[in-house]
Parts: structure tokens; C-alpha cells; sequence
């Protein structure tokens, strides 16, 4: 390799990793430069390969930077600070050390509070500790987060640390994250409300607590989607471990003597895997399973027969002509959200029609479900339905799914050309008017004329009080 290279690794936890990306790095004399980030002292000096390098430590935010910060994430401006609380001000900020995320933690910690009582912040100062402020550490940082974590009411600390089933930098949508909470029970019923409602509250909660980041908004500024900050993820972590909580992991080996204590299980899934662990595991008690990576395996689906919540994510296209094997789907009669991602092929049960429980099937377009869906009648939750796949008996009984308030269907096709498009189309739109519980529609056409057809019978049988439209012509063949 002749020419120079910039390599940018960012944000390095250990040496081994570091040892690992260090052998991948080509050798020469060009003039290449490494650049690397880490939150540990120890890491930073094993990247220096020699005397020249050196270790540049970032600065802490300025005194003027750091109460900007703070007091606009508590009261929206330095001017609104009342007097009283700006001696304890100061006393907070100096044991954030002028750390960002410290600041923003305690900050939206204070701003979450119903009352500004000096003892209830002389009270967080205290819980910070001194020590923090010379010697900012892993350990401390820790600290600090883990305020955010002891004052949530109850009912947020078990959908925190239901994030801990997500790997770093995961883009988590949230009405995947509050079907998933719903599902587990975490969500409290409230009389002439939907579960849905109450726990987009939970998370907005999170979001204006800090311990979720924004993503993705819509055109009302409402969060659609979020992440979690390494840091903030690193606590949920060890809380879920301490409070075996969730088993996350990249190594069945890892499962050895765990599995009778395993309620959520968050496998992520590389390579050719050998799953003998987990066919003889004793999973039963499993209430949640997650599975993300590239490998085709799935785990062994029959030995999960109490589970309420699937993910199963194959990304990549790596598992090549290999099908993953799902046919152990159709005996979790427990099942009330399914979720399945995948690049390559992949087929759903014959018998999924017949989990009674199912509320939320999420699955990729280019899919053809069985026939029958009508009989799944708890579904309220249909994404992607693939109207050019499916027969004409599953688009008709589309129309008996009654509880059904959100659902996302595409029709790929290049043109508006026979009778058995418009039959399709038609029977599409006799079906959409029995949903009377429908909220959202989202719709995915590769057609401007099927597109038209579609919308033109629509409008007149759907009233707008009961739906909000979101149809799309995806690709404009013109």
C-alpha cells in the first residue's frame, strides 16, 4: 500500500480492542496518521505507538459555557435562575467539572423536578460527591448518571432499562420501543385512555430527562426516533446485570449457567454460530428475545414458549442462500409483538395466523403472509403488507382485523395495466372501509396510476375524523 491514509476510530473502551484494530493498519513510511478517541487514560497511551505521538486531552467546557448549559436546560435562560439557588448553582456546576453530559444530566434531573426547593438541590449536590471535580472518572461519570436513574418513578426505571436490549449506537424507534413496553406489562392501564398514549408519555418523559437523544422528528417537532448515549448505555448496563434484568450478549459461550435466570435475552449474532448452548438451555422463562447480526442462525424458537416480545434482525445479506429457520414462530401462543428484519429471503410460518395474542407483526415488504390473516383478530399492528404478494383472500381479510389502528402497505408495481390490479386495488379499499378503528395509514406505490386509483375510492369511503392519511408515491414513473 503506496498511498497515505487518515483513520479516524473513535471512542475505544479497552487495550484488546485497540491490539485487534492495531494489527488490521497497514505499515509504512508515507506519512500516515491514526487518530484515535477514548475516555480512558490508559487506552490513549497504549495507542502511541512511540515518543512522537502523544495523548491531547480534551478541555472541560469554560465556567460561562458550563452555566449556559446548565441554567438554560433548567429554566431556559441564566437570567431566570432565582437568587436563592445560585449559590448551590455554583456548588453543582463545579462538581460537574465542566463535563457536558454531566451537566446535562444534573440539569435535566433539576428541570424534571415539580418544585425548585434549595433543599432538594443542596440535596443532588450532595449526591455528587466531592471527589468528582479533581478526579473525573469512568467510575464517577457512572455516579453522576446514576442519579438520573435513582429518581425516576418506578414505572420508568423498568423502560430504561429495557433499553439495555439495544446495542450502542442502535437507532431505536419509539413506537417499536412502546409496543415492545406495552407488551411486557411496564405500562399502567388508565381508564378512557390507550396503552399507546400513556407510554409515548414514558417516553417523552426519558427524552426531556436526557436519558434518550433525539433522531428523528416529524413536522410537530415530536421525537420519532432515538439513541442512547454510550455512557447513559454503559449504566443501563451494569444496572441490568446487577438487577438480572437483561442478558445481553455476543457469546452464547457466555450463557453457560445463566439460562434458568434469563427473563430478557438480547443476542447479537456474527459468523457461523454454534447454538448448542441454547438447545439445551432451559429458556422457558424468557419473556423478551432479541436478535441482531449478520449470522442466518436463529435461536431454537420451541424452547421460548412464554415469550411476549421478538426481534429478529439479519442484516447484511451475509447469511447468503441460507434461510433462517422460523418455523418455531407458530407456537408462541404467548407472542404479542413480532418484529422480523431482514436483507435476504426469508419466510414467515404458515401457522402465525393462528397466535391469537399476536398484537404488532412487523415484517419487510416482499413478503407473502399465509392465508387467513383474518383470523388474527388482536392484531393491531400490520407493517408491511404487500398487496401485489398476498392473495386476494388475505386483502379481503384485511377487513376483519377491526382492532387494527395502524397499518403500512405497498403495492410495487410499474403500471396500472390489468383487471387484476384494479380487482386488487378495489377489493383493497372495500377492505379499509370496515377498519373502523384505523388511525394510520401509510402507503408505498411504485405507480402514479395505481397511486391515483387507490386514492380516488379512498377518500370517499374513510372519514377523515378516524384516519390520518400518509400516502406516498415512492418512485414517480412518469
Amino acid at each position: 500500500m503506496d498511498k497515505r491514509y487518515l483513520i479516524v476510530v473513535d471512542d475505544i473502551w479497552d487495550e484488546t480492542t485497540w491490539n485487534v484494530i492495531r494489527c488490521a493498519l497497514p505499515k509504512n513510511l508515507d506519512g500516515s496518521m491514526i487518530i484515535t478517541t477514548t475516555r480512558i487514560n490508559t487506552v490513549a497511551r497504549a495507542c502511541c505507538c512511540n515518543q512522537h505521538d502523544y495523548v491531547y486531552k480534551m478541555k472541560s467546557l469554560s465556567n460561562e459555557d458550563s452555566r449556559k448549559l446548565f441554567f438554560n436546560r433548567v429554566f431556559g435562560s441564566e437570567e431566570a435562575c432565582p437568587l436563592y439557588l445560585e449559590e448551590v448553582s455554583a456548588q453543582i456546576l463545579k462538581r460537574c467539572a465542566g463535563l457536558p453530559l454531566a451537566i446535562v444530566t444534573i440539569s435535566s434531573l433539576l428541570a424534571s423536578e415539580q418544585n425548585t426547593l434549595k433543599e432538594n438541590w443542596v440535596h443532588i449536590k450532595n449526591s455528587l460527591g466531592p471527589n468528582f471535580e479533581v478526579n473525573p472518572t469512568l467510575e464517577g461519570m457512572r455516579q453522576i448518571l446514576s442519579l438520573s436513574y435513582i429518581n425516576l418513578p418506578h414505572y420508568l426505571k423498568t423502560c430504561m432499562l429495557y433499553l439495555g436490549m439495544y446495542p450502542e449506537d442502535y437507532i431505536i424507534w419509539k413506537n417499536d420501543l412502546v409496543r415492545q413496553w406495552i407488551a411486557q406489562g411496564f405500562v399502567s392501564k388508565v381508564h378512557g385512555q390507550y396503552p399507546e398514549a400513556i407510554a409515548e408519555g414514558y417516553f417523552n418523559e426519558l427524552v426531556n430527562r436526557g436519558i434518550i437523544q433525539p433522531v428523528d422528528t416529524d413536522h410537530n417537532n415530536e421525537v420519532l426516533s432515538c439513541k442512547v448515549h454510550d455512557m447513559i448505555l454503559d449504566l443501563i448496563v451494569h444496572k441490568c446485570r446487577d438487577e438480572k434484568f437483561i442478558i445481553a450478549t455476543h457469546d452464547i459461550q457466555a450463557m453457560i449457567g445463566l439460562s434458568g435466570k434469563v427473563r430478557r435475552l438480547s443476542l447479537y449474532l456474527d459468523g457461523i454460530i454454534d447454538g448448542t448452548i441454547l438447545e439445551t438451555a432451559q429458556l422457558s422463562q424468557v419473556r423478551a428475545l432479541v436478535r441482531f447480526g449478520t449470522s442466518a442462525y436463529a435461536p431454537p424458537l420451541l424452547k421460548f414458549n412464554h415469550l411476549r416480545v421478538l426481534t429478529l434482525e439479519f442484516t447484511s445479506g451475509n447469511h447468503g442462500s441460507e434461510i433462517p429457520d422460523l418455523t418455531g414462530i407458530s407456537h408462541l401462543f404467548h407472542l404479542r409483538y413480532l418484529k422480523i428484519k431482514a436483507d435476504g429471503e426469508i419466510e414467515v410460518p404458515q401457522d402465525v395466523i393462528h397466535l391469537r395474542r399476536l398484537q404488532h407483526l412487523i415484517i419487510p415488504s416482499g413478503i407473502n403472509l399465509p392465508d387467513g390473516i383474518g383470523n388474527m383478530k388482536s392484531v393491531c399492528t400490520l407493517q408491511e403488507f404487500d398487496v401485489g404478494l398476498n392473495s386476494i383472500d388475505n386483502i379481503r381479510g384485511l377487513g376483519e382485523l377491526t382492532n387494527l389502528r395502524n397499518l403500512r402497505i405497498c403495492y410495487y408495481m410499474d403500471e396500472l395495466h390489468d383487471r387484476k390490479t384494479t380487482q386488487r386495488l378495489d377489493v383493497l379499499r372495500c377492505s379499509l372501509e370496515k377498519l373502523c378503528n384505523l388511525r394510520y395509514l401509510h402507503g408505498g406505490f411504485t405507480c402514479c396510476a395505481c397511486f391515483q386509483w387507490f386514492l380516488s375510492g379512498l377518500a370517499s369511503s374513510i372519514t377523515s375524523q378516524t384516519l390520518i392519511l400518509d400516502l406516498r408515491c415512492w418512485k414517480m414513473i412518469l
